[in-house]
């Protein structure tokens, strides 16, 4: 037999030990041989179904890890299905409690670093930054319930911290939680003379790749890049040269050509040949080296859009900075023609989403959630009336919406 803490009711229960992991229909089979509260037994059996129902997968079949009840819980979605959200979050309540009654997961550390002698000074120091308190509320839980002491804190308590929350929590992102931790603790060390001294690194983990940044560009390639962009921004009106630019780029398409010219660069420098300016960057070899670079981490028959724009990029450099007799850009025109077509269509994944309103319940259900939304703005105006920010959302909301209605009736056709 073996005791297990059940923070979240503060309560104790006897339990038998079961050998991990189950699946999802062995954890209903164990919940159903315990002796426990009738209503108890009928919400945790019935979570679990519920989970497993909304998630669309198999109790017979879901093996009940931390792993894999975090990744399914992230992809539901209760409206879907009809579930509001504090009915949601007594199922979810009710799942989690049985996680940490089988022992899949640790209980609720809530309140478990105030109950430390040392960590609570520290609790109390920072009590009054939210951004401190609530960042370092769970790392200074995890400490006080391993028993480590504030001066022992280190990189190695991080990663374990982390490792724990990957192993034993159903916290969302793990690393994303872990990961603000020094910031958080290296400011309050900053900030209060009594935080203990230790300074934790900065977490990395995982592939590490980094691309050139702008401002590491060579000075010559950079400024020859800003002129290109700076004529894109604000064209020369009084131009006669038949290929110059007759209208200026939106913001957006400028920032995505400059980050198409960065990442080519990247691409020629990891190639051990650095273009030295533009006309360098858009000869035919080096061209070639980009677009194979990226057309060769995915299927080279499969349509790529990002590579297709990314030749346009250079082509537009060709045309109307650099100024390329037509044979030269025919060449290139031809070279980038070479890439497989993105297809002028909705891909699988919107495909398939739009087919469930192919069910008129749910154009219903979407239609109601606007009007909703939009008596629930004019109620927050004095006298219920729009105001131009109001309005503006409305306006906003209304288009997409339009949108979806020709999208869903085209999938239908």
């Amino acid at each position: 037999m073996n005791q297990i803490d059940l923070f979240e009711s503060h309560s104790t229960i006897i339990l038998d030990t079961s050998p991990l992991p189950l699946t999802a229909a062995q954890l209903i089979k164990w919940v159903q041989a315990r002796y426990l509260p009738q209503a108890q037994e009928r919400d945790w059996v019935s979570a679990i179904n519920r989970i497993c129902h909304m998630g669309g997968v198999s109790t017979s079949q879901f093996m009940v890890t931390p792993a894999n009840a975090r990744e399914l819980l992230a992809t539901l979605e209760p409206a879907a299905h009809g579930v509001s959200r504090k009915t949601f979050s007594n199922i979810r309540s009710n799942f989690i409690s049985e996680c940490v009654a089988l022992g899949v997961i640790d209980g609720n550390l809530r309140g478990v670093a105030m109950q430390h002698s040392e960590w609570a000074k520290l609790c109390k120091l920072i009590a009054d930054d939210k951004s401190l308190s609530n960042g370092l509320a769970r790392f200074m839980a995890f400490c006080a319930f391993k028993s480590i002491a504030p001066d022992l804190v280190n990189d190695t308590v991080l990663i374990d911290y982390y490792g724990w929350l990957e192993e034993r929590t159903l916290v969302p992102k793990p690393l994303a939680c872990a990961r603000c931790v020094p910031q958080r603790w290296n400011k309050a060390s900053e900030k209060f003379d009594s935080w203990p001294n230790p300074k934790l690194s900065a977490m990395e983990t995982g592939k590490k790749e980094r691309k050139i940044a702008w401002a590491d560009l060579p000075d010559e390639f950079r400024r020859d890049a800003d002129s290109y962009l700076e004529s894109r921004r604000r064209p020369d009106p009084f131009d006669e040269h038949p290929n110059a630019p007759t209208r200026p780029l939106a913001e957006g398409t400028i920032h995505q050509q400059r980050e198409h010219i960065r990442l080519a660069f990247h691409v020629l420098l990891e190639a051990n040949c650095p273009p030295r300016d533009l006309a360098d960057l858009v000869r035919p070899e080096s061209v070639k080296i980009v677009l194979r670079h990226y057309l060769g981490s995915h299927d080279r028959n499969e349509p790529n859009a990002f590579v297709v724009v990314l030749g346009k990029t250079l082509i537009a450099i060709a045309k109307t900075y650099l100024r390329l007799d037509e044979t030269e850009l025919a060449r290139l025109k031809k070279l980038t023609g070479k890439l497989p077509a993105a297809p002028y269509d909705l891909t699988e994944k919107n495909k398939k989403l739009l087919r469930h309103f192919d069910d008129d319940r749910n154009i219903a259900a979407l239609q109601h959630c606007f009007i909703s939304l939009m008596i629930f703005l004019k109620m927050r105006n004095t006298g219920w009336k729009t105001n131009s920010a109001t309005s503006t959302i409305l306006h906003r909301l209304a288009l997409p919406l339009r949108s979806f209605w020709r999208l869903q009736s085209a999938v239908r056709t």
